[in-house]
Formats: structure tokens, C-alpha cells, sequence
């Protein structure tokens, strides 16, 4: 009886995973990082890294919002001439620091709209890196003819 599970054991330990692929199959891949960098140097990939860093600004943007101090400063010049007196230039100025308030909850709402356009653009870019993984490079995509008028 022992040697029957033990014959079952080595089988079991011996066997090749049901999913593995055969050596023969991963011979004619290219290697990871060839791919990896191939899919870097597309346009549309690119396209899409650049989308992402530009909604990550507008993140940081929203989170900051235009609730900043400001220094106003202005100057103006004043001419009087009134009847039977003489003419008198005024000079004047003003200044003014402000700051913005936040309603409660537009700090929060801010950041939530921020973050949903980051996770759109990762979205977009890893639907184009599987587009562009997948498209066969057998028929590339049109290309738009130059015009000789």
C-alpha cells in the first residue's frame, strides 16, 4: 500500500502544472523588458503617462484652490479744477490683503473630484497599453497620406 502512494507522490511532485506552456512556446516571445519598452516608446502610451501627470496638476490644483492671500496694491492720480480756484493734482493709493473662505465641504468635494480625474486617466492608459500590447503588428494602424496640393 505504501509503495502505490508513493508512486502517486513523485508523479504528482514530477507532473508540469496543467496551465504551464511548453518551452518550446515561450522561445519564440520576446523578453519582458523588450516589451516593457517597446510599449514605453508609443505615442499613445505616452499620450496617456503625459494625460495622467496633467490630471495629478489639476489634483493638486482643486486641492489647493484659489483660497490663497493676496496683496492688492493700486495707485491713482486725482486733477481737481474747479471754478476760482487753482488746479490741484492729488496723489492717491490703496492696498488690500485678502484671503478667500472655503465653504464647508469644498475642500473634501475638491479632492474627490481630483483623485476621480487621476483614476480616469490610469484607467485610460492601462486600456491603451492593452490596446497597443494587443494589436497585431501585422496591420499596423492608417496613416494619414500627405497631401501634394
Amino acid at each position: 500500500m505504501i509503495r502505490p502512494l508513493a508512486l502517486l507522490a513523485a508523479l504528482l511532485i514530477t507532473a508540469a502544472p496543467a496551465g504551464a506552456a511548453a518551452p518550446a512556446d515561450t522561445a519564440i516571445l520576446p523578453p519582458d523588458a523588450a516589451v516593457a519598452r517597446v510599449l514605453r516608446a508609443q505615442p499613445a502610451i505616452q499620450a496617456a503617462v503625459s494625460q495622467i501627470r496633467a490630471e495629478e496638476a489639476t489634483r493638486r490644483r482643486l486641492e489647493a484652490g484659489p483660497y490663497e492671500w493676496a496683496l492688492r496694491l493700486g495707485g491713482q492720480q486725482r486733477l481737481t479744477r474747479l471754478p476760482a480756484t487753482p488746479e490741484e493734482r492729488f496723489t492717491e493709493w490703496n492696498a488690500a490683503l485678502e484671503r478667500p473662505l472655503r465653504l464647508p465641504g469644498k475642500a473634501a468635494a475638491d479632492a474627490e473630484t481630483g483623485a476621480a480625474g487621476v483614476a480616469l486617466a490610469e484607467i485610460a492608459h492601462q486600456d491603451m497599453r492593452h490596446e497597443t500590447s494587443s494589436a497585431s503588428p501585422a496591420s499596423p494602424p492608417p496613416r494619414k497620406s500627405a497631401s501634394l496640393s
